[in-house]
């Protein structure tokens, strides 16, 4: 935990963030979470909230949420970012800021084993990966999600797929299906052509 990688400094900023861990670790999160806007490093102080945030989303999003809410800017974003991933909500990803596409494809990308099919080939898989992505809230044109898509497929295939098939896709899937193919034809012990 981050938190006690940070506790290990010998500063005041080190004692509130051990103050808030034992806090935590009482079972006083809003406790915990209120002595970490004391400390005066932002960095630590943001870091701090983080940590707490993600064990309250395990029970309570809401109020993870709400520690996150006590957070500015970038930090606010990661902070809710790290509450979605803990809660293992994706609706949470709305609150995310510019975070929210990143978040959105964490998800995708780990939900690829619960709906690829085994040995699926590349495009076959298009129609339930654009149902997948719309109900995250991705847009369907997200090269990013295609990537990953592939990759999946391809880490998952015994069939070897060509860049010919791949340009048949369309332009944004042809482009995420050619990078993934290169990813795959430079993993060892992976001979396609």
């Amino acid at each position: 935990m981050r938190l006690l990688a940070l506790a290990c400094h010998p500063t005041s900023d080190a004692e509130l963030i051990a103050e808030s861990i034992a806090e935590l670790t009482a079972g006083r999160p809003k406790a915990a979470a209120a002595i970490c806007l004391q400390v005066s490093q932002t960095q630590a102080a943001a870091e701090c909230a983080w940590s707490v945030a993600a064990v309250v989303a395990e029970s309570d999003p809401a109020a993870a949420t709400a520690i996150c809410r006590t957070l500015s800017g970038a930090h606010a974003d990661e902070c809710a970012f790290v509450v979605a991933e803990a809660s293992q909500d994706p609706e949470l990803c709305s609150g995310t800021g510019g975070l929210e596409v990143k978040c959105q494809l964490h998800f995708y990308r780990d939900g690829l084993s619960a709906w690829v099919p085994p040995d699926a080939r590349v495009g076959q898989v298009d129609g339930l990966a654009q149902e997948h992505m719309t109900a995250l809230g991705l847009a369907v044109e997200t090269e990013a999600a295609w990537f990953r898509t592939y990759r999946y497929v391809l880490a998952h295939t015994a069939e070897d797929t060509t860049t010919e098939e791949c340009q048949t896709l369309g332009p944004i899937r042809a482009r995420a299906c050619e990078r993934a193919l290169e990813m795959d034809q430079a993993r060892p012990g992976t001979h396609r052509p």
